[in-house]
């Protein structure tokens, strides 16, 4: 009875192993299985891999596309709002990797950090078809730089999904806003690449910090000129004129041209004294003036 039950069991895991092997998310090496398994990073180069079996799967869920002409897209996992053509006419007969750098706008980033990985024939718009051949899905961080502390991942949303994705059951969304985003995908494809090498400004460079010391040391140089050159000028100014201790102010004062009022005095005027009239001359007496004040 043990011995049946030993049988069972391990029958029933050897086909559930068997089951598991038989989904196309299996054929690829990297980004690797099952989902949100692998991390990606916005601005590093990343080696997408798969096994040569993986063109076995392409009668079931690509069988309008041809394995020797296909086109690799990166589409976000669950909101099909998001998606960007990153290679063309691969032949998959002959090659099992492909070197990317990731490139993926920030806001896209930012919106949902769960992306895959999907081949679907040449010259077919993502939002146009449901057929596809599609990678498990994968983690994309972005990075931002500070000057305190470098680069350093960018926050993103949490995952949200944890159901697999079925290839040949999921039919693409055609929205509005879809068609809009892959409009503008290309204008917007250096976005991300520019957040993730072009540094803040945040610090001084070393050339602005040697303008700053040269300036400040010309400014100082100029101060001290120019207080110099005034305390010089007021020490060559001449002082007061100084007078002889024998010489009075009085004198000082017409020597220099100006004109100063001697006070009034006034003269003492002696009396005159009367005089008789002579009475023996007989000639007209001549006039005299009498005596008066003289100022």
């Amino acid at each position: 009875m043990q011995m049946g039950y030993c049988v069972v069991s391990i029958s029933a895991l050897l086909l559930a192993s068997l089951t598991r092997s038989q989904t196309v998310q299996d054929s690829w090496i990297a980004p690797a299985g099952p989902d949100f398994t692998s991390t990606l990073t916005v601005g590093e180069l990343y080696t997408i891999t798969w096994n040569p079996n993986l063109t076995d799967w392409f009668a079931s869920y690509l069988s309008d596309g041809s394995a020797e002409n296909v086109d690799l897209w990166i589409t976000d996992y669950s909101l099909h709002v998001y998606a960007h053509l990153i290679a063309s006419r691969e032949n998959l007969e002959s090659i099992s990797s492909l070197s990317w750098r990731v490139d993926v706008p920030a806001n896209e980033v930012l919106a949902t950090n769960e992306w895959v990985f999907r081949w679907l024939p040449e010259g077919v718009d993502y939002f146009s078809t449901s057929e596809q051949i599609s990678s498990p899905g994968f983690l994309l961080v972005a990075l931002a730089y500070t000057s305190t502390s470098g680069f350093s991942p960018v926050a993103t949303p949490a995952a949200t999904s944890s159901s697999a994705f079925s290839t040949s059951t999921t039919a693409a969304s055609t929205s509005p806003a879809a068609t809009v985003s892959q409009a503008s995908g290309a204008s917007t494809s250096n976005a991300a690449s520019t957040l993730a090498s072009t540094p803040s400004s945040g610090g001084l460079s070393s050339g602005a910090k040697a303008g700053i010391a040269i300036a400040a040391i010309f400014g100082a140089a100029f101060s001290i000129g120019v207080g110099w050159f005034l305390a010089r000028k007021i020490g060559n100014r001449p002082g007061p004129a100084q007078l002889p201790p024998n010489i009075s102010p009085g004198y000082s004062d017409a020597k220099l041209g100006s004109y100063q009022q001697q006070p009034f005095m006034t003269a003492s005027i002696p009396q005159a004294q009367p005089s008789e009239l002579d009475s023996r001359s007989s000639g007209p007496v001549p006039a005299q003036e009498l005596p008066g004040h003289r100022v």
